[in-house]
């Protein structure tokens, strides 16, 4: 159950499939996994709360135009998250940013999250849907690492992050 339900989330709950995963789904199935189970444990109702803190965090990002689609960043420091989780019961802040991926035409997001003064950790991720910009290629220039659509590395800077992301 545990495999089945990565493999969902990995895919999307199965939009973003690839060669192998249904026949992986099936595997998973003959072994005994409960899709309606797993399946039902995923579609959790979200709660008003919740959302407000998300748009708080979302109407701060920073939108740029990547050919004819666009991508977004969000930067958070902890005391905000801190702040986010108090006041709003908000919890895999992260998670839900890139559930931004889902937005039309959205081809790339980027969480920043400065965890001390100065040093970011930053997640990319991308939407093939809408472009297919390899994030794992910008991570690896910025000494991280990952995979072509979910990449992340760690940054030093005494300036703006997302300034220097955009350019």
């Amino acid at each position: 159950n545990m495999l089945t339900s990565g493999l969902l989330s990995d895919t999307g709950k199965l939009r973003f499939l690839k060669s192998n995963t249904l026949l992986n789904l099936s595997k998973l199935l003959e072994l005994g996994a409960d899709y309606e189970a797993v399946s039902k444990s995923s579609n959790r109702k979200s709660y008003l709360s919740n959302e407000v803190g998300l748009a708080k965090i979302l109407l701060s990002t920073k939108k740029f135009d990547i050919g004819n689609t666009f991508g977004i960043i969000a930067s958070v420091n902890n005391e905000q998250i801190n702040s986010y989780i108090k006041s709003h019961s908000l919890r895999s802040i992260q998670k839900k940013i890139f559930k931004m991926s889902d937005i039309e035409n959205c081809s790339f997001n980027c969480m920043v999250a400065e965890n001390f003064p100065g040093q970011y950790e930053v997640e990319f991720r991308s939407n093939t849907v809408y472009g297919d910009f390899n994030v794992f290629d910008l991570a690896k220039e910025l000494g991280g690492g990952g995979h072509t659509y979910a990449s992340g590395c760690t940054l030093k800077s005494k300036n703006s992050v997302e300034d220097t992301l955009i350019e």
